[in-house]
């Protein structure tokens, strides 16, 4: 079926635009209702047993995005190696700001006293259509 979509949009059938506006509109619509109901249909799934077939599709429930916490472990040796990451994440982030504000090489003495050229981070990028909702 995409394809369809695909080489109506390809031949000038359809606007492409329009199609991108409206398609993200009725993804967006569906993603949310689909989370609003996922009870219900888990619901009506459990009254399958364990899978229920629909349409070719199989459908079965399942945990997903398992977390632990490490904090009520009380293990002083995981504390501390928490408390390294974040003091060590907090200081890459401002390094990367001052690497972020650089508009020019810039010479500067490392740890071992050798001169070192460091240069300005190249920005990549990926140009998207963004489509938003009013």
């Amino acid at each position: 079926m995409h394809q369809e979509f695909r080489i109506q949009i390809e031949e000038g059938n359809i606007n492409p635009l329009e199609f991108a506006i409206k398609a993200r509109m009725i993804i967006k619509a569906l993603e949310q209702t689909l989370t609003d109901t996922q009870y219900l249909a888990i619901n009506e799934q459990e009254k399958h047993g364990k899978t229920a077939e629909m349409f070719g599709a199989v459908a079965t429930t399942s945990e997903m995005g398992v977390k632990y916490d490490y904090e009520s472990c009380n293990d002083i040796e995981w504390i501390i190696l928490k408390e390294n990451v974040e003091r060590t994440t907090e200081m890459l982030k401002a390094r990367e700001k001052w690497l972020r504000s650089l508009t020019k090489p810039e010479n500067i003495v490392d740890g071992n006293g050798e001169i070192v050229t460091i240069t300005p981070p190249i920005k990549r990028s990926t140009t998207t259509l963004k489509v938003t909702m009013k």
